[in-house]
This record gives structure tokens, C-alpha cells and sequence, in this order.
């Protein structure tokens, strides 16, 4: 399996070169194609000879190629196709609904795209990624190099079609290439039978010969040839595939009175010099003809018989490897050795004899259910079979492999020095050896050399992102998908450098989703690691039969990338890999740590099967997971590891992690701790070798490469703890009832209760501690605390009716449900409120500054904006139009924009190119110096626009009101400020053109002076600002409320 993807490229004029890229991914509409074959076309001459055509020029490097036919190697989904399956493919991808496209004119669609055009990826590489849409499925008739071939057959198609050919036409073709004679094969299909070629070069015109033309002509005495042969009529058809001034003016020359010309070539000059007064005199009739209208299917079906698909694969004179793609292009350039038709061929792993097979070591292979499903294949014979000395397994698994060879009547060796036995094993004739990852890691080098083919290894893990002795626990841990990965490292390079020593045969992902449900799927790495032993077996045949073709299904590649993106340096991680064969500890020898997040003590249980912390008494208890439940506040008074609950009849018990609460299960139940009891981490002294210490103040869910650096779990502090209790339902919860009650707190029925000597560490813990993560809890600091209480978006109950009885009326009334009676209202309480007077409702905070941006004028002009505002003002700064956005320094105080950084910046610039500076409020708070900000902008010849998204009704003496300050201001109703309408903005302005012109703006553009002036357009930088009437209902609500709850 290629798991990249060679990519041809012109870097220069002249100049191809190949470049090595990951195989791409195709988005949900599309299918990853493996090229088999790809045509250099006429067009691709005219980029490679001048970078461009005419005075239009492609910036380089450019991807080409627009021929191509393949192999279904990852059918995405799309269950019209299958792995393997042989396509064509049609480079065009037009979008479907525009007028050409309903036409059925595709190939005039400028929404669409065309492949090697414009920027979009070529065919010149290994796969290229199409829409089912675009491929036809091939008979066997047709030969790869026949499919490719089929692209210029569509477009013959469409110029016969165009020209309106008939069987009585005496053709004429300039230009005895590729797309001639394809015009020549269609010709012939409509039963015309006086078909000549023109062509400069003599080799072609040979060539046009045996292809059955009635005859050929050089281009300097072709007119008069052809005229004689016409009895001085001319031509009733010519078509013009050479395209130069030339040709063109022969083509004239040779035509008959009302003969018709097609123009198929694509001229390398801007323009073409002809005599008008021929084409005029004639009545000619000249038709341009512009690639094709989707006519691949029709094209495969013409080409299905074994002859006509014959015929059509003698055009191809020459094939040659992808990595000769610069060779090629010159000698089609040049025309040399008779050149018609250059077909790439960027090749497939070859294929390998599978027959005689091996098995070395332990590992999956060695399973029984392996070894029926191998057995299976008629075509296999296993002919040796060992262990390996030094394998660190059980015996009895060595013993119960050996029996199982035996019981299959496989010869079995016993157990195997792997010094030197790579000679011993080739006396055996194996085309593959299956090996154990030990005996591959040991000697991979050597055993590769003592089968024909190579070696198979598979591992239980994703590579190379997890190549871990214990990859499904590590994917666990790490929060890899969970998968298999079966490699062949190959015998010998046989395939002229095209294959790597070491390919991937065969990579698949578990699946993560439970069955029926949407949610991932809970599983042990135990579970994890029977699923993919499982799989492998199942999907043995699959891959056996992939090495024997050399198609392999690669629809797992993007599984793959997501893995090997999470990829974790040692450095970042902390992890340390042992080396091969020797005995790597758990993590953290086992011990949990309970200041770890819920979801992380999950992952830990289920990666390790069973985990353990420390009792009061310095023994180990061992457990597992069950579940665990994150909460957004916990009892301050219980410390991490603090048992809240116990039923040691079924060996729960529930304990106190860093957000929540964790159910466990004692390995036995008659070790089930007491409720009120205090578990530990791991007892003290350091990890064992090649064990790696995960933080006990691990915060992450897993493992990833911002995880805390190495430490074991004694040394760090527990994390620290958020404020409330409290009362989750569920099997515990009278469990936490009772533990969260005063100390000693013993309710009838309950089954817990607390030592005071627990309550009492547990209250001096919180109140030594500082305040950290205050955004953990969403309530508000309890009172005497030090901190800011957060605020608290809530909407009291007479609020709530007053809104769903206005909402009725909305609904009821027969207004519009936009832009009418509250939309007004909101407006007009909202100006009252800032002091402005004037109010525009919008669809959103941004939408408001986008189109005050557009009403200052900021088209084609700069902006000034403060360095250290949300990228939301940029992203409107550049839909208003504007050429560039420039940032200003920010003065640390008030976090504005500094005065003086503003005036360096102002004066720098060319006189006028500066449109507008903007002023953000930050957390709502004026700035004493934004007069002083006003003022250099006005100096400047620039607009001051207010970003006011949080200073609803702020105000400072000797500046004023914000959405005052400046020229035009923009307010935010996003949910986080202190009033909202779900999503939506305001304008202020005191300038009334600067409103009208917002007004313009919001309701695209319109003419807004009265009557039926709304349907024009008179601002071409209109946008759509309309906001429904129930979100300008919230918000005129909230005008009533907002000053007292900022006062709050």
C-alpha cells in the first residue's frame, strides 16, 4: 500500500519535478483514486512550453493533468463503488444549478472546477481525489491507457456534435495529434468517408495513414491538394486541431461556400491574424469548441467492444513511469520518435506471489481461530512454524502454539536462535514469513531476506503514532482510535525505487460508536485488544488477496492521519519506551491518583483492567472503574480520595475525585473500604524502570502532548477544590446525602458517615488553599470570599411571561416576522438609553461593525485597529472591503489604543489611505484618553469607529457616552454581555447620512426613500442586516432591566 502520494509539478518553464506529499483526503463528496494511467494532453504542451497561455500565466508551481483512469482504492461511503472497482474519470466537476449547467451545457459553468486548472490538483500524481459523480465504472474490454483516452473522445464527441457533422461531409482535420484523430474516430463512427489529415509532422501523417484517413498532407501544398481532390469545391467540414494563425488560415482557404469550421485547438497566442473577407464571402460558419458536456459514459459505451477499444489504445505510442514525467513532456513537446499519445503510468505495488508461508514467533498469527482462517485459503500452504528463544510469553502459550501446529500437521521447529537462522529458514522456499513484532523487532533486517516476498508483522496499534508493546492500552490512554496495522517489510527492491522497504498491507480502525447508539463507545483495553485479534482474522483473506493484485483498500488513511496527528514526541509526553523484550511496568505501577479528572480515572481503569490506590493502613486495594460522574460543584469539606459511600455487599464504593465523584469495585468484595475512609495515591519511593509517573494534578483527559511533565504521583499537591455540594441522584445518592451532611450527621438508614478528624483536614485544606480555576464552578463566590461573582444571565418568571405574551401577539398579528413593530421599538428604547439618536438593529454584533465600516467608506482604504481585539473587528474590516487591516499598539492601563503608537502609525501612512480607526471598549470601560484617540483620527482625515460589544450604558465624565465617542459605533447583544437578544447588534450614530446609509446597507442596498424605490439598488456593497422580530422583542425587554442588573 503507497502511503504517499507523488505529485508531478511544473516549478519552470520546461521544468517538471516531482514532489512527495501525504495521499490526500477526500471530503464527504468525493472517492481516493489510484491512478493507473494518465494522458499528457495538447494543453498541458502549451503551460509546459510558456507557463501559460498567451498573456495569461498559471502561477507555478502548477499540478496538471486532466486525463486520467484508476482504481477505487477508498470509496468513502459511497456504496455505488467498491474497492477495486476500474473507473474513468471525467475532469470536469460542474455545480449542477447553474444556467449553463441546466442546460446542459457544463462545460460553460464558471461555478464549477476542471482538474490541473485554475489551481486545482492534476492527474500527473498517484491518486487524485473525484466525485462519484464524475467516474464510470469500465467493462474489461476497455484497458486503463483505452479509459484515459476516453476524455479526448468526449471532447471529439462534443465538437461533432457542435459542428453538426453529416455522413455527406468531406472533413478536413489540421493537426494529426491526439484530439484529430480522436475527431477522426467519431467522424468515422457517423459514417463519413472522405476524412483527410494535415499535419506538419511526417511521422503523423504516416501514422494517420495506417489509421485509415483517406489520406494525409503536409501543410504547405495541403490546400491545393485538397482542393484538387474536392474538384476545386473545398471542404464541407473542417475542424482546426492545430490551432495557430497557420492552420487557421488554411482551414479557410480549403473550406467550401456555407462549409462550417471547428475550432478545437487552444492557440498559445492571445490572438489569431486571419483573412475576414474568406470567411465572409464563404458564409463560413466558424464554432468553438470548449472541452466537453459530460459525455463519459456515452464515450465508454462507443469504446466497449474489444475492436473499437482496440483501435482507440493504438493511439498511445508511448509509456512511460510517473518519475519520467520531465523525459516525457520533452519528447512530446518535441514531437520526437513519432510521437501521438504519452500515457504516464505512475504504477501499482506489484503484485506477489502468495503461496508458501511461514510462522515465526508469537503474535496474532499464532492464535488458533488465526491459523483455520489461514488454512482456509486453498492456494496457502503453511510449511514451518517456531517460537522464538527469548520471548518473554508465557510457556504454556509456547506450548499451546506448538500444539496447535501439530494438531494441523504444520512442521514445527521449536524454539528459534534468531542469530543466523536466516539461511536455515530460506532452504525452506517461503514466499512470506509471518513474525511475531519480538522476532521482527530482533531480526526484521535478516528474516525479511529469508522469504521471497518479505516479512508480515502485525500490530495491535496504529503506526507510528502508537508503536508501544502494549499499543490498545496506550490508544486507551492517549485517546487514539483503536486499530491494526499489518506491514510487509519487502525482500528486496524490485520495483525500480518506486516501493518503500517497509509498506503498510492493511490498517483498520474499531469502530468507536456503541452498537445503536451516536456516543463513543466505552471499551477495555482487554476488550479493545480481543476485538482487533478479531478483525485481523476476518480481514486476512481481504489483504492476502490485496498482495496478490497489488489494490489495496486505503479508505482507513484518514484514521491513520487523525492518529499520527496526536503523535506524542518522549520529550512531551514523558513516556518512556523499553527496549524489545524486556518487562515495561504500568503506569504509575498501577496507582491512581485522585486528584485526576473523572473522565481520566475511566480511561486509566479501563487501559489497565484493574488499578489501585493506597489504604489509611499502607495496604494496596485493588479495583476498577465502574463509572464517574463529573459535577459542577463539590462539598468543600471532602478531600480528593475521601470515600463518600460503601455497600461492600456488592464491593462499591464511591469516591471523591478532582470534579466529581467515581463509582468503584473492589476486586474483593471483602476488601471494600468504609465510607469516610481516606484513600492515597501510590505509597512513597520512586516508579520501577521503564514505568512512566503520570502527575497526580493531571488535569487532562488524556494523555496528549500538553500533559504535565514526569513526576511520580507522591510529589505534587492535590488540585484544588471547588465550592458547593452536591446532591447528585442515582444509586449514591443517600450515600452523598448523608456524607455531606455536619459532621457526625447519622440519619436513620444512612450508610455512611464521616470521621471528624477527616472534616476537620478536609476544612483547613480549603481554607489554606488559594482561589484557583474560579471559572470551574458556575456559581458565584460564596459571600466573604475575596473573588468577583460571575455573572448570571438569568430571566425571572414575570420577565419570562411578559416575553411569551408579547411572542403570541408576534405570531398572531399578521406583521411581518422581521424588521417591523418591535424591531422599531427596540431601536428607539436603546438610542434613549446610550443618549444616541440614532439606533440600528442588526443580526449581529459583527454584522453591525461590517456595515459601519461600509457606511465610513472603507472600500479599497486601511484600517487601524487595536492590537489585542477579538478577530471578529478584522473579519469585518475585510468583508467591508477594506484593503488592509493595521494594528495598533495598546497601552497596558486600559488595554486601548495608545495615543502616541496611533500617531506614529496615522502619520506614516500615505495622506488619505486610512479610512477608520477603531475604538474598543474592552470589558465595557472608557478610556480617559478616547477624546484624545478621537481627535488624531479626525486629524487624519478618519472615521472613529466604536467597538462597543460590552459597554452597554457606560459613560465617563468629559467623554461621554460609548456609541457617542465616535463617528458611528457597533454594540453586541451575544449572550455573554450584560443585555441580550440571543444574537444580534446595534448601530449608533449622531451623523443622520452615516443611518441612512446603514439603513441602505442592511436591506441590500435598496433605495429606501418610499414606494416601490425599494427594488432598486442604489449601494452595491449591500448585505443582508434584517433581524427577526422575536430577537428585537428580547432585547427591547431587556432595555427595561439592563441598568439595574448592571448596577448588580
Amino acid at each position: 500500500m503507497l502511503t504517499k502520494n507523488r505529485v508531478a509539478k511544473l516549478t519552470a518553464v520546461r521544468r517538471m519535478d516531482i514532489f512527495i506529499e501525504d495521499v490526500p483526503e477526500p471530503t464527504d463528496e468525493e472517492m481516493l483514486i489510484q491512478v493507473a494511467a494518465a494522458g499528457i494532453c495538447g494543453s498541458d504542451l502549451h503551460y509546459f512550453r510558456h507557463g501559460g497561455l498567451g498573456s495569461f500565466k498559471q502561477p507555478l508551481p502548477m499540478r496538471m493533468g486532466h486525463e486520467p483512469a484508476g482504481i477505487v482504492v477508498d470509496p468513502n461511503g459511497h456504496t455505488e463503488f467498491a474497492v477495486g472497482d476500474r473507473v474513468a474519470i471525467e475532469p470536469g466537476r460542474p455545480c449542477l444549478t447553474s444556467p449553463w449547467s441546466l442546460r446542459g451545457r457544463h462545460n460553460l459553468c464558471k461555478e464549477g472546477s476542471f482538474m490541473g486548472a485554475q489551481g486545482q490538483p492534476g492527474c500527473f500524481s498517484d491518486f487524485v481525489c473525484v466525485t462519484p459523480f464524475q467516474c464510470c465504472k469500465l467493462p474489461e474490454t476497455i484497458s486503463f491507457e483505452g479509459a484515459a483516452l476516453l476524455e479526448p473522445i468526449a471532447v471529439a464527441l462534443h465538437a461533432v456534435s457542435l459542428v453538426e457533422a453529416k455522413f455527406t461531409d468531406v472533413v478536413a482535420i489540421y493537426g494529426g495529434g491526439t484530439i484529430g484523430l480522436c475527431c477522426y474516430l467519431i467522424l468515422r463512427r457517423h459514417g463519413i468517408q472522405m476524412i483527410y489529415i494535415v499535419d506538419r509532422v511526417k511521422d503523423r501523417r504516416d501514422f494517420a495513414h495506417s489509421f485509415g484517413a483517406t489520406d494525409a498532407f503536409p501543410f504547405e501544398d495541403a490546400v491545393a491538394r485538397l482542393r484538387e481532390r474536392t474538384g476545386g469545391k473545398g471542404c464541407s467540414l473542417v475542424l482546426d486541431t492545430a490551432g495557430d494563425d497557420a492552420s487557421f488560415e488554411a482551414c479557410l482557404q480549403c473550406a467550401a461556400v456555407g462549409a462550417r469550421i471547428g475550432l478545437l485547438a487552444i492557440p498559445e497566442a492571445d490572438h489569431l491574424a486571419y483573412n475576414p473577407h474568406q470567411a465572409r464571402t464563404k458564409e463560413v460558419r466558424i464554432i468553438n469548441v470548449h472541452r466537453s458536456t459530460l459525455l463519459l459514459r456515452e464515450a465508454v459505451g462507443l469504446f466497449s467492444d474489444v475492436s473499437a477499444s482496440e483501435k482507440l489504445e493504438r493511439l498511445v505510442t508511448h509509456r512511460m513511469p510517473l518519475a519520467d514525467v520531465g523525459a516525457a513532456f520533452d519528447m512530446a513537446s518535441g514531437y520526437m520518435k513519432g510521437v501521438i499519445k504519452i500515457m504516464l503510468q505512475p504504477g501499482f505495488p506489484a503484485p506477489r506471489k502468495i503461496q508458501r508461508i511461514g510462522l515465526i514467533g508469537l503474535g496474532v498469527h499464532s492464535l488458533p481461530s488465526f491459523l483455520d482462517r489461514l488454512l482456509a485459503d486453498c492456494s496457502v500452504e503453511v510449511v514451518c512454524a517456531a517460537v522464538v528463544q527469548g520471548e518473554q510469553e508465557e510457556e504454556s502459550e509456547k506450548c499451546a502454539f506448538e500444539r496447535e501446529c501439530r494438531h494441523r500437521s504444520i512442521p514445527f521447529l521449536g524454539a528459534l536462535d534468531l542469530t543466523g537462522v536466516a539461511s536455515q529458514l530460506r532452504e525452506l522456499a517461503c514466499d512470506l514469513l509471518f513474525a511475531g513484532m519480538v522476532a521482527a523487532r530482533r531480526s526484521g533486517a535478516a528474516l525479511r531476506g529469508a522469504a521471497r516476498e518479505g516479512l508480515i508483522t502485525t500490530h495491535l496499534g496504529l503506526l507510528p503514532a502508537n508503536d508501544d508493546p502494549e499499543p490498545a492500552l496506550w490508544a486507551t490512554l492517549r485517546g487514539l482510535p483503536q486499530g491494526a496495522t499489518t506491514r510487509l517489510q519487502v525482500a528486496k527492491s524490485d520495483s525500480g525505487g518506486q516501493e518503500d522497504e517497509e509498506q503498510a498491507v492493511d490498517i483498520f480502525v474499531l469502530e468507536e460508536a456503541a452498537s445503536g447508539s451516536s456516543s463513543p463507545c466505552r471499551r477495555s483495553a482487554r476488550v479493545a485488544n480481543e476485538l482487533l485479534q478479531a478483525e485481523v482474522e476476518k480481514r486476512l483473506p481481504m489483504w492476502l488477496g490485496a498482495l496478490r493484485t497489488g489494490v489495496f483498500d486505503m479508505s482507513a488513511m484518514r484514521a491513520l492521519r487523525l492518529a499520527n496527528s496526536h503523535s506524542l514526541a518522549e520529550e512531551d509526553t514523558g513516556r518512556r519506551h523499553c527496549s524489545a523484550g524486556a518487562d515495561c511496568e504500568a503506569p504509575n505501577n498501577s496507582y491512581v491518583s485522585w486528584g485526576w479528572r473523572c473522565s481520566f480515572l475511566e480511561r486509566f481503569s479501563d487501559a489497565l483492567g484493574r488499578v489501585r490506590a493506597v489504604r489509611e493502613n499502607g495496604s494496596d486495594l485493588w479495583f476498577t472503574v465502574e463509572s464517574a460522574s463529573a459535577l459542577p460543584s463539590l462539598d468543600a469539606m471532602l478531600l480528593p480520595g475521601n470515600i463518600v459511600g460503601a455497600d461492600s455487599s456488592i464491593g462499591r464504593f464511591l469516591v471523591r475525585a478532582a470534579d466529581g465523584l467515581v463509582t468503584c469495585v473492589a476486586e474483593d468484595p471483602a476488601s471494600t473500604p468504609g465510607a469516610g475512609m481516606q484513600l492515597a495515591a501510590s505509597p512513597p519511593g520512586p516508579l520501577p524502570p521503564g514505568c512512566l509517573g503520570i502527575p497526580s494534578d493531571f488535569q487532562g483527559d488524556v494523555l496528549g502532548p500538553r500533559a504535565a511533565p514526569l513526576a511520580t504521583v507522591i510529589g505534587c499537591p492535590p488540585p484544588p477544590l471547588p465550592h458547593a455540594v452536591p446532591r447528585p441522584a442515582g444509586p449514591f445518592a443517600g450515600i452523598v446525602a448523608a456524607g455531606a451532611g455536619a459532621a457526625g450527621d447519622t440519619s436513620e438508614g444512612s450508610q455512611a458517615s464521616f470521621h471528624p478528624q477527616s472534616r476537620a483536614a478536609a476544612r483547613d485544606a480549603v481554607s489554606s488553599a488559594p482561589p484557583a480555576h474560579p471559572a470551574a464552578s458556575s456559581q458565584a463566590s460564596p459571600p466573604g470570599s475575596s473573588g468577583v461573582q460571575i455573572f448570571d444571565l438569568k430571566f425571572e418568571e414575570d420577565f419570562v411571561a411578559e416575553f411569551q405574551a408579547n411572542a403570541a401577539e408576534v405570531l398572531t398579528s399578521g406583521r411581518p416576522l422581521s424588521e417591523s413593530k418591535f424591531c422599531r421599538a427596540f431601536e428607539s428604547a436603546f438610542a434613549e438609553l446610550v443618549h444616541a439618536p440614532h439606533a440600528l438593529v442588526t443580526s449581529s454584533g459583527t454584522m453591525a461593525l461590517n456595515i459601519a465600516f461600509r457606511a465610513v467608506g472603507v472600500r479599497g482604504k486601511a484600517v487601524i485597529a487595536p492590537s489585542n481585539t477579538f478577530f471578529a473587528t478584522q473579519v469585518a474590516v475585510e468583508n467591508a472591503g477594506a484593503a488592509r487591516c493595521l494594528s495598533v499598539d495598546c497601552e497596558p492601563e486600559f488595554m486601548q489604543v495608545c495615543p502616541k503608537a496611533l500617531e506614529r502609525l496615522m502619520s506614516a501612512q500615505p495622506a488619505g489611505s486610512v479610512a477608520a480607526v477603531v475604538l474598543v471598549h474592552v470589558g465595557g470601560i472608557i478610556a480617559p484618553f478616547a477624546g484624545k484617540i478621537r481627535e488624531i483620527a479626525r486629524a487624519y482625515g478618519a472615521a472613529l469607529v466604536e467597538d462597543a460589544a460590552h459597554a452597554h450604558t457606560s459613560y465617563l465624565d468629559g467623554v461621554g457616552w460609548a456609541g457617542t465617542i465616535g463617528d458611528i459605533a457597533a454594540f453586541s447583544f451575544f449572550p455573554t454581555k450584560v443585555m441580550t437578544m440571543g444574537e444580534g447588534g446595534v448601530i449608533t450614530t449622531q451623523s443622520e447620512g452615516l443611518y441612512e446609509a446603514c439603513r441602505q446597507i442592511k436591506a441590500f442596498g435598496s433605495d429606501l426613500s418610499g414606494g416601490a424605490s425599494r427594488f432598486t439598488c442604489v449601494r452595491p456593497d449591500g448585505t443582508n442586516g434584517r433581524v427577526p422580530e422575536l430577537s428585537a422583542l428580547l432585547g427591547f425587554l431587556e432595555c427595561r432591566r439592563v441598568q439595574q442588573r448592571v448596577a448588580q
